[in-house]
């Protein structure tokens, strides 16, 4: 059953102390036990590990749900449209997530996209902060046996672990905001000014060196403990990510962006956390094979069984749903039917930077729709492409009815080893510039994947863009890329350059006597033939993805003819489509039916944070609006 059947949520300035307590039970599981909720004095409830075990579940549960960190709001609606993937949400949407996914933001759609995330995440911080001011105070937490003050600590850990979780995401939505590092019953006024986001950054990069170093245990030495709780290695790997968060490009209350001159100091610390994952490859590496990692593991319900994923959102919380709708709102759409939404749509340019031999191609994209029931691949035109990494034609191990349900049970990675490789690479050429520790990591990406190694690169500047392109193909669609362009400052550049691209595209196709298709776009097949490769989980081409497909090749029996490069121009109008004119000219071509211009609302200056929900300055005068809403 549901973890919690009755949760209270915290809005601050008026903050309501509960402890959530989880009723004793002979299995430790999560969806085992029974809830209770109880308001009431702290020191009487943090006197027993077990007590305080069921408060840190409390905590972790905070991750569940549609508002949670494995729920479709930051899994599939706030990560998106970035330069590779975007929404298939109509931009004129004002009830849903299409307003937000393409930039045209505004504060008072608070209920569909920031106001309950908002009070969720705050939640998991005042959780947190009571587990922490609490749990080292209790008598055996020093003078306990070794078991119990070995758990204490434990839990210690887990509980900072998760407040860095909560706290970072909220700067990285909202960047200042009204932070407490206290519980509520200690804040004598809960009418919090927004508190630096460099104040929070260093105060949970010093609570996760406390976590990973003195607190936690790495994941071998867990003695049975469920794999998917907090683990040093995880620690380690959320101190990098948050340190080159720090240690990037910011959106000040002006509209200017910029980093802070000490950045270079939160470089180094991603490189010594980075380091040290790398130098414990028994506990974490790579699995051999990328399409394992989703198919064999996420999708088969199982755990990696290499370490790669160091920490997952897990379907245990809630009676093995997370919530996050993975294979339901992303992923292939179903042929007929409303089942299966497939909000997230693939740019043909994405497909295209990719090597050929990239075998990371066919796991990330799914060019093709599924048939209700017999999960047939139907091939789909250019431009209705879906993510591929959670499709539910590959979802195996099962009770739920994959073909209605919305939640199918599917864990939500985190963390993968190939980010903090590629983490390290980045620390170390903003560090040392080019060098061939950085050129090592990066190629352990690559070649894992058959992807042809690369050389080094001749300055700090190309390693830097290399870096910038592997982590686009390693990642996407595992809600990172949006958020990675913003603390690199490109958000806007690399818009622009996709846009760009297609608005060449359409040109030269529609218009061929008066523009050019730019390389390599122009030697690539203007049809297809494509078939349901039902032995490895996609489609069969019957001719190349790269080169011109012949009249004189012979006819290919049993594949279907599919409008490649040329269903890219469907239009014969160039337009400036967004009324705001806010990043310029897109092609109005269709994608399912709907004009592409990937995030084509961005304004530079304003869209790298998310407005501050109405309510939250309503209620509280000291909050102010970040800067453009």
């Amino acid at each position: 059953m549901n973890l919690y059947k009755k949760i209270q949520r915290i809005s601050l300035p008026v903050v309501i102390f509960t402890l959530v307590i989880v009723a004793s039970s002979s299995c430790k599981k999560y969806l085992d036990v029974e809830p209770k909720t109880i308001a009431g004095n702290a020191e009487t409830i943090f006197v027993h590990p077990d007590t305080v075990e069921k408060i840190i579940y409390g905590i972790y549960d905070v991750m569940q749900g549609d508002y949670g960190l494995g729920g479709n709001r930051l899994t599939i609606m706030y990560p998106y449209d970035d330069d590779c993937m975007m929404s298939s949400s109509a931009a004129s949407d004002l009830t849903s997530r299409g307003f937000y996914n393409h930039f045209n933001i505004f504060p008072t759609y608070d209920n569909v996209l920031f106001k309950n995330v908002w009070l969720w995440f705050f939640t998991g911080v005042e959780r947190a902060n009571t587990a922490i001011y609490y749990i080292p105070r209790m008598t055996l937490y020093t003078s306990g046996t070794a078991d119990e003050k070995a758990k204490l600590k434990r839990f210690y850990g887990e509980a900072l672990t998760l407040r860095a979780i909560y706290l970072s995401e909220l700067v990285k939505m909202w960047g200042d905001i009204p932070a407490s590092f206290l519980p509520a019953s200690q804040t004598p006024d809960l009418y919090m000014e927004r508190r630096n986001r460099f104040e929070i950054y260093d105060q949970i990069l010093a609570d996760l060196d406390l976590a990973a170093n003195e607190l936690l245990p790495w994941r071998d030495e867990m003695g049975g403990i469920d794999p998917d709780r907090i683990t040093r290695g995880y620690a380690k790997g959320l101190r990098a990510k948050i340190a080159l968060f720090a240690g990037g490009y910011s959106l000040n209350q002006d509209g200017t962006t910029f980093r802070q001159s000490n950045y270079l100091d939160y470089y180094a610390i991603a490189k010594k956390e980075t380091s040290e994952l790398m130098a414990n490859r028994s506990r974490h590496t790579l699995n051999p094979s990328y399409k394992a990692v989703f198919k064999d593991a996420i999708l088969a319900h199982a755990f990696e069984p290499n370490g790669e994923i160091l920490f997952e959102v897990s379907s245990r919380f809630q009676g093995g749903k997370t919530g996050s709708k993975l294979g339901y709102d992303c992923g292939p759409r179903m042929t007929t039917g409303t089942t299966g939404n497939g909000f997230i749509r693939v740019s043909p340019t994405y497909f295209y930077m990719f090597d050929s031999t990239d075998e990371r191609r066919d796991v990330t994209i799914a060019p093709y729709k599924i048939t209700p029931t017999t999960l047939v691949r139907v091939p789909q035109a250019c431009g209705d492409w879906y993510d591929g990494k959670f499709r539910r034609d590959w979802i195996t191990n099962t009770s739920f009815d994959i073909y209605t349900n919305q939640n199918l049970g599917l864990n939500f990675p985190l963390m993968r080893f190939s980010d903090v490789l590629l983490m390290y690479a980045e620390a170390e050429n903003e560090l040392n510039g080019p060098t061939t520790s950085a050129l090592d990591a990066i190629n352990e990406v690559r070649l894992r994947a058959k992807a042809p190694a690369l050389t080094l690169p001749g300055s700090k500047a190309a390693m830097f863009d290399a870096i910038v392109k592997e982590r686009a193909l390693e990642l996407g669609g595992e809600a990172i890329r949006r958020y990675d362009l913003i603390r690199w400052n490109l958000m806007e550049t690399k818009l622009r350059e996709t846009k760009n691209t297609l608005d060449q595209i359409a040109r030269g196709i529609n218009f061929p006597l008066e523009y050019s298709i730019p390389a390599p776009y122009d030697t690539l097949p203007r049809v297809m033939y494509l078939k349901d490769d039902v032995a490895n989980g996609g489609l069969a081409a019957g001719n190349s993805y790269y080169h011109p497909y012949k009249s004189s090749d012979p006819t290919i029996g049993g594949y279907t003819k599919i409008n490649w490069i040329s269903s890219i121009a469907s239009s014969s109008t160039i337009t400036e489509t967004n009324p705001n004119g806010m990043i310029g000219l897109h092609s109005n071509y269709a994608l399912g039916g709907l004009p592409l211009g990937n995030g084509f609302g961005f304004i530079h200056g304003t869209h790298e944070l998310l407005p501050i929900p109405t309510f939250a300055i309503t209620t509280n005068p000291r909050v102010t609006q970040n800067h453009g809403y």
